[in-house]
């Protein structure tokens, strides 16, 4: 009957209540991580991109080789990089 209460129902809806809590603490830190290392990677880039229009060839090799070493690398990001490292070897071979 309708109106009579499952104990087993009672307790599943705790737990219910516990398992998406954990998915949502979960997936918050998972998109906070992510965001955190997308910054500093798009940060990092700017810094190095800074340092290759200053002239300053040397130090934007090693800001570049750098950003290989980072957690979150888009495509976009890559072709940025790997061009610039092909930019920075026939200009340091200039030198």
């Amino acid at each position: 009957m309708s109106f009579i209460k499952d104990k087993d129902k009672e307790n599943s809806s705790l737990w219910d209540w516990i398992i998406l809590a954990v998915i949502l603490v979960g997936g918050i830190g998972f998109w906070q991580y992510i965001s955190f290392q997308s910054n500093r990677t798009t940060n990092d880039l700017r810094k190095a991109d800074s340092l290759f229009n200053a002239g300053k060839y040397q130090e934007a090799r090693k800001a570049y080789d750098n950003l290989g070493d980072h957690d979150y690398l888009s495509d976009q990001h890559d072709s940025i990089i790997y061009e610039r490292l092909e930019d920075l070897d026939s200009l340091l071979e200039l030198k």
